[in-house]
């Protein structure tokens, strides 16, 4: 496609501040508007879906409104922090600030207690039941960099949910190194009325180079430890991934080209081979006769994927670049729709709903992503300290 075409397929109008009121590419049109203040006041997405925005005195958002939905309001207190959050049928989360801790109230009466240092990082997160017996627990400790230095995990096995409903088709990089889940152990503690409830808990230490990369990384439980440690190049791409438990030893190997895209990940259970196109975009992955290929569009956005000849997924986007649908092949062999409802008025998009002819998907947000409302069911998101979803309950 030659650039005077690719420009043909994105258009822009802007109001008279200079501020984007309609965006039309090949998929369709979303339109914006906005108050003197540079605050979204209402966006349509291009499948006619709009959200209108309200704001207080301050300029923080007081309610997000769906149109034909119930409306979620938000209120703050005199420094403008989220202090409650009304959604649905009339629930609510609410927030008390105490020092350096926050206390976030749930609905059903779940409890989540964050402990911050005094350089705001946090050191402590606490999810308890409607009688204050421990869900989750996380327990962060810093080294002279302010870098992770531990971690300490306890999650009670009665309500471990793990994150398995989003999907991981759009999740190309296999060169990850999460830990999370690779020791699982049980212990015995008591909770707060003295009776013995099966936990996993879990001890994590880590090393970095001198040039802050994860060195190695030790996990730690009752039934033993895996150690994993890493090595680099001097562009910063990791060569080698090694994992030892017990007498096993494991060794990942990692391969760049020239433009330090990685081309070959070794392991003793299979071998992957990439290629990329001319923008860096990765376009296939193959090992064990099994290939993976993936399409982009203009913007080098994700459209597409196929295991060998078949394809499992495909994405729609809006001309901002926001995705708006998804396609996922069910074990049945066709692929579902899945429509995604986009909240902009965050400074980095976020997800509003999910939904098809069949279910809907609904997230609420306060200080973080916080409320899952699925047809017929409400959960909880369990997070880490950088937000990212663990599990859910």
């Amino acid at each position: 496609m030659s650039d005077g075409e690719s420009k043909k397929l994105l258009e822009y109008r802007y109001d008279e501040n200079g501020n984007i009121s309609e965006a039309t590419g090949n998929t369709g049109t979303s339109t914006y508007k906005y108050d003197n203040s540079g605050n979204i006041l209402n966006y349509t997405d291009i499948f006619g879906k709009t959200i209108n925005y309200t704001y207080d005195e301050r300029g923080n958002l007081s309610k997000l409104e769906v149109a034909g939905e119930p409306p979620t309001v938000y209120t703050y207190d005199s420094e403008d922090r989220i202090i409650s959050v009304i959604y649905g049928d009339n629930k609510t989360v609410s927030y008390e600030y105490v020092g350096n801790t926050t206390i976030t109230h749930l609905p059903d009466n779940k409890t989540i207690v964050e402990k911050y240092n005094d350089s705001g990082d946090l050191v402590d997160k606490t999810y308890t039941d409607n009688v204050g017996n421990i869900i989750y627990k996380i327990s962060l400790e810093y080294d002279g960099e302010d870098r992770i230095s531990k971690r300490y995990v306890v999650l009670s096995k009665d309500n471990k949910e793990s994150d398995t409903k989003e999907s991981a088709l759009t999740d190309q990089d296999t060169l990850t190194a999460s830990s999370e889940n690779v020791l699982s152990v049980e212990d015995t503690v008591s909770d707060n009325s003295g009776n013995n409830t099966d936990f996993i808990k879990l001890e994590y230490r880590y090393s970095y180079t001198d040039n802050s990369q994860l060195k190695s990384e030790s996990i730690t439980g009752d039934i033993g430890t895996k150690d994993i440690s890493y090595t680099y190049d001097n562009a910063g791409n990791r060569t080698s991934e090694t994992i030892k438990t017990g007498d096993k030893e494991e060794v990942t190997t990692f391969t760049y080209d020239e433009s330090n895209r990685l081309i070959k990940k070794q392991s003793p259970k299979k071998t992957t081979i990439y290629s990329y196109d001319k923008n860096g975009n990765r376009i296939s992955a193959t090992s064990d006769g099994e290939k993976f290929s993936y399409t982009y569009d203009i913007n080098d956005n994700l459209t597409g994927i196929k295991k060998n000849d078949v394809t499992i997924f495909e994405a729609i986007y809006d001309a901002m670049g926001e995705r708006v649908l998804t396609k996922e092949l069910n074990s049945d062999g066709t692929l579902e729709s899945k429509y995604r409802l986009n909240d902009v008025s965050f400074e980095d998009t976020q997800v509003l709903s999910v939904y098809n002819d069949s279910s809907k998907t609904d997230l609420i947000y306060g200080n973080e992503r916080t409320v899952e409302l699925s047809t017929g069911t409400e959960s909880i998101f369990i997070t880490d300290e950088k937000e990212s979803v663990l599990g859910r309950i």
